[in-house]
């Protein structure tokens, strides 16, 4: 039997029988593609026509609001005082309030103040202030996530988009900014997590209401379009380990997960993973509960292992990338002792191989030789 991306995808990863795995390896970052140019990648080719016979995906929402569904905040933030638009390697429109021979302090459309070094890849920024700092803060930021604004849905939403969003035979998949990674967004780390202990009552109303956002938000693409694959933005571990005890993630955030995703199944969601940076080893069992099948990236450097995970709980938790970046700076071997542990662990389902997480600035050789085993493997 040959089966399309969409029925591959779906089948593949509830653990029924497929024509072959899905391919998909994982894309560089943009520092990454800019070095690959001056490498060998062709530069009239873009990199999914590099890859060629990929499994691609339709993308539906996301946690930075700039797809076809915005969860984003309505209106956004505007420039403050006589700052102006810059272009510092953000992902998110942002203005330069002060700046120096190395960095710039920028406030950008989600509120934030963070500073960041000059230049075309600039990394991670250092953050500064947050918008919500105190109850009032809260109450005014609410009035930007109004789920009935029209603006949720962009220009692309129409009729002619569902009809083929339902025939299209690619999976579709929609993001959403998750409780742990709002709450983030609109405290910083430091704050949110204090505020589970300062400030319980705020914790609990914030993350009831962003349950009822999600959900309102949602409502009109996922009873319109059959939606395959929803990933759930969560960010909440080191390491080591969860930002927040089980305990505490029990109480303040189950909940909204279990509403969510009951929400989302009634109305016929195949899939729901949760993407989370860190050392899983204390949340997939609540995700379990929860009601996710499976997760995303499965960060090797922070002791997160593919075999060892399905041994632990077998083909009631799907999982997808744990190819660990960190080889592609390694050379061949490196890669060839990585993809012979992991690869086998594809043959029962349920298990899609990627990189985990983009890839970053390595040789394109490298690349290319893992893409090359990959494929060996995939379509032998």
């Amino acid at each position: 039997m040959v089966l399309n991306a969409q029925e591959r995808f779906v089948a593949f990863l509830t653990f029924k029988k497929v024509d072959r795995v899905p391919f998909m390896p994982g894309g560089p970052n943009a520092e990454a593609l800019h070095r690959w140019y001056g490498e060998g990648l062709p530069p009239n080719m873009t990199f999914d026509e590099y890859l060629g016979g990929f499994d691609s995906m339709i993308h539906l929402g996301g946690v930075h609001g700039m797809d076809t569904i915005d969860f984003g905040p309505v209106p956004r933030f505007a420039a403050v005082g006589k700052g102006h638009k810059a272009s510092v390697g953000t992902d998110k429109p942002s203005w330069v309030v002060s700046e120096d021979n190395r960095t710039s302090t920028l406030i950008d459309e989600w509120g934030v103040t963070q500073r960041m070094m000059k230049g075309a890849f600039c990394g991670m920024p250092q953050y500064i202030e947050f918008p919500v700092e105190k109850v009032e803060d809260w109450e005014e930021m609410k009035e930007r996530f109004n789920p009935s604004d029209p603006r949720r849905y962009g220009v692309k939403w129409s009729d002619d988009l569902i009809e083929f969003l339902n025939t299209v035979d690619l999976p579709v998949r929609m993001t959403m900014p998750g409780f742990f990674w709002k709450g983030r967004e609109f405290m910083g780390l430091e704050n949110f997590l204090k505020a589970f202990y300062k400030n319980p009552e705020l914790v609990d109303e914030m993350m009831e209401f962003w349950c009822d956002f999600l959900i309102k938000t949602s409502r009109k693409a996922v009873e319109a379009v059959q939606i395959d694959y929803v990933i759930i933005g969560e960010d909440m571990a080191y390491k080591t380990g969860p930002h927040l005890s089980p305990k505490t993630i029990r109480e303040y955030i189950l909940p909204g997960w279990k509403r969510l995703i009951s929400f989302l199944k009634k109305n016929h969601v195949k899939l729901v993973f949760c993407d989370s940076d860190g050392n899983l080893d204390y949340l997939i069992p609540l995700w379990l509960e929860a009601g996710f099948d499976g997760s995303w990236p499965l960060e090797v450097a922070a002791g997160n292992d593919a075999v060892a995970i399905r041994k632990k709980y077998g083909k009631r938790f799907a999982l997808f990338g744990n190819v660990d970046k960190r080889v592609l700076l390694y050379g061949k071997e490196a890669i060839d002792r990585e993809l012979e542990y992991k690869l086998p662990l594809t043959e029962e389902g349920g298990y899609i191989p990627s990189i985990d997480h983009g890839v970053p600035s390595v040789p394109f050789e490298n690349y290319k030789y893992y893409v090359q085993r990959l494929k060996e493997y995939i379509f032998k």
